[in-house]
């Protein structure tokens, strides 16, 4: 695919849609703002995964998507039994 192509360019906006995607779980989820800090980074990286995922699949054009265990494996088990 030339480096040109309109598949490409969301992969350039990836860093900004993972910071809208956290700066809307702060503001719009009292579950999110009562983590601690450290929780709080586990899910913004589960959040990256999730976009980087999601352009991968975009990008590659492929009838399937990622796996969502491949997504939220980022994530530490600790986190998922406080986030319950």
């Amino acid at each position: 695919m030339p480096a040109d192509h309109p598949r490409d360019l969301p992969a350039r906006h990836a860093g900004t849609v993972a910071t809208a995607a956290a700066q809307r779980m702060e503001a719009d989820l009292a579950w999110y703002r009562e983590l601690s800090a450290e929780d709080r980074s586990w899910v913004s990286l589960v959040a990256q995964a999730g976009v980087a995922a999601f352009l991968s699949w975009y990008r590659s054009g492929a009838d399937q998507p990622t796996i969502a265990s491949d997504i939220f494996g980022t994530a530490p088990r600790e986190l998922a039994q406080r986030s319950a």
